[in-house]
């Protein structure tokens, strides 16, 4: 596509692992839900935020029950949110077809 997405040797690409991004991206959404359900319990803030994602998560409400299934629902989702975001970088960047470098040099 453009100079910007190449690396500094030609040809290469700057490849983004997918699991790892869904991963990386699960944990935080899980996180951040778990706080900011824990906001709304305690404080009482962010409560129609929280009214949004009840309705979207199937199960979460503010209780201990609800916020465990709610904190598995924004695992898969930050998951899949991740691999996609990583899968459009990917192809955007000229990526989708090449493989990543693998380290065989590096695996004695």
């Amino acid at each position: 596509m453009g100079c910007c997405f190449k690396s500094k040797r030609e040809g290469t690409c700057s490849y983004l692992k997918p699991c790892s991004l869904g991963a990386a991206f699960a944990v935080l959404w899980a996180l951040s839900l778990l706080f900011l359900s824990f906001l709304g319990l305690v404080c009482g803030v962010g409560i129609p935020i929280l009214g949004i994602l009840a309705s979207l998560y199937i199960g979460f409400n503010l209780t201990s029950l609800g916020i465990l299934i709610g904190v598995c629902w924004a695992l898969v989702d930050g998951f899949v949110g991740g691999v996609i975001l990583a899968w459009l970088y990917n192809c955007f960047a000229g990526c989708c077809s090449a493989k990543p470098e693998s380290n065989a040099s590096n695996d004695n």
